[in-house]
């Protein structure tokens, strides 16, 4: 009894200890632009509350937020944790994860065609470090799911968002019909002083479409997405952002004339008596703003960008190079393709699948975190499409 009393008390005293450093952390870290001209309120303190960690005590992020009591935080390892429907916050959080690169939140789409990761509806909600995506699958015709925006923010307050990466959906090409309308990286709704920073907002790029219509003209492309939709919000501020403006997909060709390609989305639609404040920020592609709303460039000029996809595949040195125990390997896509990336030792034995999904046109990048293998000589491949390409990594340890 006398044993179980001190564990239990050195337990007390380690998440005491833990919560303490997370309040320093957020108080030194969380500090965004105070230059926008209205008052941006600081970081609430985490001064209660307890701390969840994924996967040490909980298997999923669903299952740790659904756990979690109002001014909790939830950390979450490296890893990606895969969803099969839209996570809801509704309530007073932190969300902490590795990084963009190295925490990764999938949804399902074979389960679920509300094509949404996550939806905030809370006020005072910190996400950080982590990046949201999709499992995409092969739909048959006429299927066609609510594709709307990767995260969506309705009637919320006081929301910050640091190092994420929101990729809007890009759908897959189907059998026969019009492509599918790519979806937004962030939609915001009815919300206020919503905070970004050092976060990639990027439109999903529409699908092509394939075949053609009773009349013989070939079937339409689907528009592209926006990188950030808002819609009846104030005091949206981005810092330090890459917004994307998605591109519209190929019409079909037909022997009676090519299907109309698809509408490019704009890097931010605002609309409704909304205001956005861009801080150093970089656009890619064009922006939407109507006659209600209000946009304010802030004291670094914005960058403006062509909005294209890469011209050819391209598989690029893994970095670092030698690496111990973590390196990232990036890749370029011209078109939505089937992706394997692959690890091989010197003898050609697979050592691990690093993806195997179909992935959209763009710039792609994975952590291959190679703690459990040994030092050696190993080389990855990346199939997409008819592109193969073999590079050697080293891993001293």
């Amino acid at each position: 009894m006398t044993e179980n009393y001190i564990m239990n008390k050195e337990k007390i005293h380690f998440r005491v200890a833990l919560l303490f450093i997370i309040i320093s952390v957020f108080n030194s870290q969380y500090s965004f632009s105070q230059n926008s001209g209205h008052k941006i309120p600081s970081t609430r303190e985490i001064n209660s509350g307890s701390v969840h960690l994924v996967p040490q005590e909980y298997s999923t992020i669903r299952s740790a937020i659904f756990a979690a009591q109002p001014l909790d935080t939830i950390l979450v390892d490296t890893g990606t944790y895969l969803d099969t429907t839209t996570i809801v916050v509704d309530k007073s959080l932190v969300l902490i994860g590795k990084g963009s690169d190295s925490t990764i939140l999938k949804l399902d789409t074979q389960y679920n065609f509300h094509f949404t990761v996550l939806e905030i509806t809370a006020a005072n909600v910190v996400v950080k470090g982590i990046s949201f995506d999709y499992l995409l699958y092969y739909y048959p015709p006429l299927i066609r799911g609510i594709i709307t925006a990767t995260t969506i923010v309705q009637n919320a307050s006081n929301i910050k968002f640091e190092n994420i990466k929101f990729p809007g959906l890009h759908p897959m090409q189907i059998d026969l019909g019009g492509g599918f309308n790519g979806g937004d990286g962030v939609s915001i709704i009815n919300s206020e002083k919503i905070y970004f920073k050092n976060v990639c907002l990027q439109g999903g790029n529409g699908g092509d479409g394939n075949g053609h219509g009773p009349g013989g003209s070939g079937f339409y492309g689907g528009n592209g997405g926006n990188g950030i939709t808002i819609n009846s919000s104030t005091e949206v501020e981005a810092t330090n952002c890459l917004l994307i403006a998605g591109l519209g997909g190929n019409g079909a060709n037909s022997i009676n004339g090519p299907g109309k390609n698809g509408n490019p989305g704009q890097t931010f639609s605002v609309s409704n008596y909304s205001s956005i404040y861009l801080v150093s920020d970089s656009l890619n592609g064009t922006d939407y703003l109507d006659s209600t709303s209000t946009i304010v460039n802030g004291p670094t000029a914005v960058t403006l960008r062509e909005s294209k996809p890469p011209a050819a595949f391209l598989l690029n040195q893994n970095y670092p190079n030698p690496f111990n125990p973590s390196t990232v390997i990036s890749y370029q896509l011209p078109t939505n393709t089937l992706v394997k990336l692959k690890v091989y030792d010197e003898l050609g034995r697979l050592v691990r699948t690093l993806v195997n999904e179909n992935q959209h046109a763009g710039e792609h990048s994975f952590t291959f975190n190679a703690s459990n293998i040994s030092s050696g000589i190993y080389f990855y491949r990346l199939s997409a499409g008819s592109f193969v390409q073999t590079k050697k990594l080293i891993l001293l340890k």
